[in-house]
């Protein structure tokens, strides 16, 4: 559970201080290979998979017995789609990068898709100040 809150780039350096524990050979080159794939594997596919059949098993069993059942489906989600607001997940459908789209922050009682696309363009000066221009460049083509 000590991993759970780590960035990306404290997990390359735990895994890097395993390998070289482990005496294995280039563990920084090991470390971020690892740690890559797992985020590409594991993390954005096999986990929320595992996720979504623990899911319906547990509702199942729950409704058998007349009780509540929890919900793993948002968590699956997020990891699957990279920790991205669903609410803009059709940026990426766009083409719009991951990296970009988790920069930008939405108002959390703000819903529906016209609704999103406006409060967007009110505020792409704002956006605009956090995105590289090849970002900024996709983020235009996506809402305008």
């Amino acid at each position: 559970m000590k991993y759970i809150n780590l960035s990306f780039k404290e997990l390359i350096y735990e895994q890097y201080d395993y390998y070289v524990k482990k005496n294995k050979k280039d563990p920084l080159d090991r470390a971020i290979d690892y740690m890559l794939k797992f985020q590409r594997t594991d993390a954005n596919f096999e986990i929320p998979k595992l996720l979504a059949v623990v899911d319906s098993i547990q509702k199942y069993v729950f409704s058998q017995s007349k009780m509540k059942c929890g919900d793993y489906s948002v968590f699956a989600a997020l990891l699957e789609n990279e920790q991205v607001d669903e609410r803009l997940q059709f940026l990426i459908d766009y083409g719009v990068p991951c990296s970009a789209v988790k920069k930008v922050k939405l108002p959390e009682e703000l819903t529906g898709y016209p609704n999103i696309i406006q409060y967007l363009k009110d505020n792409i000066s704002q956006i605009s100040s956090k995105l590289i221009p090849y970002e900024m460049k996709l983020m235009n083509e996506a809402i305008f």
